[in-house]
């Protein structure tokens, strides 16, 4: 049983879906549809595809391709980028970004001309071989023919690479155009077939031709755009600068500010510190003085005491003496009044 290739389309349209299924039905290939950038790099990220297809006409889902080639994992998986053919700002920008789609087609793409590429892809197949030029009778048919040469330089590889996809198309759509053209024509037909064929194939030629005016109207245009942001980076350095130097001489005032500020208020802790030291030895020096006080207090109340118990002690014995005195006076009364009747 042939492996399973999962396919991830980030695109409204249902022609995908039908292409894989009618192109494609030999393979085990599903098809899961997403319509929203978020979705589709969510869903990348979880279940690794085998391919990628984007439409490149929305430039939100044109976007999501960088973003998908950024992540280790996923940046060797092809990204298909699918457009109607406008040249629009989005797509030209997606070209000459660093991580441009891997293939960029044109719808409708059930034309064929993607077949070629899509099977070069799957699993065990050749890498496909340059087209050789188509073999006719006259010069000009060979002419005809042969595949249509950039004429751009090769200074970009971004745009060498986008301008070789859009030619590979054209060429697929012209190699079609001539063989349905020379199948269903009969003889006397042929010459208006292949004028048909001309005339398509000098439309194509012009489409391209004024497709590379544009992409290097459009390249010119990034160019001044570049240059411009590039004056405008320098300037913005510049500014930078000037206001970094500006901003580290302010620092480095406001550093010497504060250290200057440090020290004076080192230098007053400093002193706040022998304050409080020698308020502590005089603190100290007062309790020393206290607690002399204090005993020389006790013992002054020892004194006091004591003479309080003298004084009521000599009050005691002048109490006695007082009675004595009494008791002597009362003797001596008691003689004289003796010695008076004596007397008498």
């Amino acid at each position: 049983m042939s492996q399973t290739l999962n396919v991830l389309v980030l695109d409204s349209q249902e022609d995908v879906r039908s292409y894989f299924s009618t192109r494609f039905s030999d393979q085990a290939i599903k098809v899961q549809t997403v319509t929203t950038a978020d979705d589709a790099y969510e869903q990348a990220c979880q279940n690794k595809p085998w391919l990628i297809l984007i439409n490149g006409d929305d430039a939100e889902h044109a976007a999501v391709i960088s973003t998908i080639k950024t992540e280790p994992d996923l940046r060797n998986t092809p990204i298909v980028m699918i457009t109607s053919g406008n040249m629009s700002e989005a797509l030209i920008d997606q070209w000459f970004s660093n991580t441009p789609p891997d293939l960029t087609v044109k719808r409708p793409i059930h034309a064929g001309f993607l077949d070629e590429h899509i099977r070069g892809l799957l699993p065990g197949a050749e890498p496909s071989k340059a087209p050789s030029k188509s073999k006719g009778k006259g010069k000009g048919k060979a002419k005809d023919d042969a595949p249509v040469e950039s004429t751009i330089s090769s200074g970009d590889s971004h745009l060498v690479k986008a301008l070789t996809d859009q030619l590979a198309a054209l060429d697929e759509e012209l190699r079609k155009l001539r063989s349905e053209a020379a199948s269903k024509a009969d003889d006397s037909d042929k010459n208006s077939a292949i004028e048909e064929a001309q005339a398509t194939h000098a439309t194509a030629i012009a489409e391209r031709d004024q497709h590379i005016v544009e992409l290097k109207e459009s390249l010119a245009r990034q160019e001044e755009n570049l240059n411009r942001q590039q004056q405008r980076l320098e300037e913005m350095e510049e500014a930078r600068s000037a206001q970094a130097e500006a901003s580290q001489k302010a620092a480095q005032a406001q550093t010497s500010e504060a250290i200057q500020e440090a020290e004076k208020a080192s230098a007053e802790a400093q002193q706040a510190k022998q304050r409080a030291e020698e308020s502590k030895a005089a603190l100290e020096k007062a309790k020393s003085d206290g607690d002399s006080i204090k005993a020389q207090l006790e013992s002054a109340n020892a004194a006091i005491q004591s003479i309080q118990a003298a004084m009521e002690a000599a009050q005691s014995d002048a109490s006695a003496a007082r009675q004595e005195l009494s008791a002597a006076r009362a003797e001596t009364e008691t003689a004289q009044a003796a010695t008076e009747e004596a007397n008498s």
